[in-house]
């Protein structure tokens, strides 16, 4: 499991929404979401590049060599940006990364940018409320050890601060022990902050029956949306996320997120 100081800078993650899945809960399309990798712009980032930059000339690069992105190759593919949620959750990142990051989100067109809750308040000045891109704040992270109350005191901070969505992690410890009812008042007391909310499931370390619990408890509390890692994890496998699209059972989004294996 990698700690806090190598852990994954700035990563994006899929959101497939209820609607966007076929009826054997896949993507649509008939393929999983796929996370998108960010070592080249890291590295990038260390040169002083800016990451627009890297990325655009990537892509140049990329379409004039492979024969796959000729204009005459017919393709059929969905548009991506709209579903990705750019993340910086680095602790040792300061004020000029969090707005290079709204940047970038601007720029590419992503639904959202996730940050931790201390940054909310800084971040909703630079984006406007009313504007497209969601301000997302994480609750609990990376391991949602702390009490509930905390917990509870920390979703009220960001959605003071103007957060627009909440991905909170969950109570594991009680989930270990088999205790659904702790899990489930834990989440609950989130939702009633009437914010949307994606709980991250862990779902590459939990046995199957404690990831059965954990949805289960999940959906009764009012969830949004089943967030499959918080990269903090190892990454899911595609039949995994298969899986969780299947538990949601239609009643929640399913975000794929920390890296597909």
């Amino acid at each position: 499991m990698p700690s806090g100081r190598n852990a994954v800078r700035t990563q994006c993650s899929l959101n497939v929404l209820p609607w966007e899945r076929s009826a054997d809960g896949t993507a649509s399309g008939g393929s999983p979401p796929w996370p998108v990798s960010h070592a080249s712009c890291r590295r990038s980032r260390r040169r002083g590049l800016p990451l627009a930059r890297t990325m655009d000339l990537r892509r140049r690069q990329t379409r004039a060599a492979s024969p796959c992105c000729d204009s005459r190759v017919p393709r059929d593919l969905p548009d991506l940006a709209p579903l990705i949620d750019h993340a910086l959750l680095d602790p040792h990142c300061g004020v000029q990364a969090i707005h290079d990051c709204i940047d970038e989100a601007r720029h590419f067109g992503f639904a959202g940018v996730c940050l931790a809750s201390r940054w909310v308040d800084q971040a909703r000045q630079r984006l406007p409320i009313g504007e497209r891109l969601r301000l997302i704040s994480v609750v609990g992270f990376p391991f949602g050890a702390v009490p509930p109350a905390i917990k509870r005191a920390e979703a009220e901070a960001a959605a003071a601060a103007g957060a627009d969505e909440l991905d909170v992690v969950p109570d594991f410890a009680a989930l270990a022990d088999g205790d659904g009812a702790a899990v489930l008042d834990d989440l609950a007391a989130i939702t009633e902050l009437d914010l949307p909310v994606k709980v991250i499931v862990e779902v590459g370390r939990l046995e199957p029956a404690a990831l059965e619990l954990l949805v289960e408890v999940s959906l009764d509390a009012g969830v949004r949306m089943l967030k499959s890692g918080s990269g903090f994890g190892p990454p899911v496998t595609p039949e995994q996320v298969r899986r969780l699209c299947q538990l949601a059972r239609g009643r929640a989004g399913v975000k794929a997120a920390g890296g597909i294996g």
